[in-house]
């Protein structure tokens, strides 16, 4: 019986030990149980904030238009390259729309393309650069789009 206990208290203390090693192996590779906590080596993170409104030629705000980002990079020989999925954000009864994106991989070129569900109006887009700021490390920092759109009828 003694001997069992002997067991029982090794085995317990190796899984404290072990457990104590794998967790400060796992901290060390930046793993945490802490939320928005940017790791300073890796991967580049940032934030990015859209937003802006979408009217027609009177200024009239329109509701409910489909509004789709994209990210985006440029490599060392000048090809342009967009991230196989989007952010689709709807206007609001207002006409405004707003993404904020807090993850990895900030993108300094971003395309915004605005389309009419009801197929009122002309769809329309833009390419645009934006800049972070504020970063330090592998932590890019913070960048803001703002931009309105005037949608033509068909």
């Amino acid at each position: 019986m003694r001997r069992f206990l002997n067991l029982t208290i090794m085995k317990a203390k190796m899984r404290t030990w072990i457990n104590l090693l794998l967790g400060a192996v796992l901290g060390f590779l930046g793993f945490g149980c802490r939320e928005n906590i940017v790791a300073m080596y890796g991967t580049p993170s940032g934030e990015i904030t859209i937003k802006g409104k979408v009217v027609n030629e009177a200024q009239e705000p329109l509701p409910h238009m489909q509004v789709v980002r994209r990210g985006g990079w440029i490599d060392d020989i000048g090809t342009r390259y967009w991230e196989s999925y989007s952010d689709t954000i709807y206007t609001d009864d207002e006409g405004q729309y707003f993404k904020h994106i807090d993850g990895n991989f900030p993108l300094e070129n971003q395309r915004l393309i605005v389309n009419d569900p009801s197929g009122t109006y002309r769809s329309d887009s833009i390419d645009t650069t934006v800049s972070y700021s504020g970063g330090n490390g592998w932590y890019k920092g913070k960048a803001e789009l703002n931009v309105d759109f005037v949608l033509k009828k068909k």
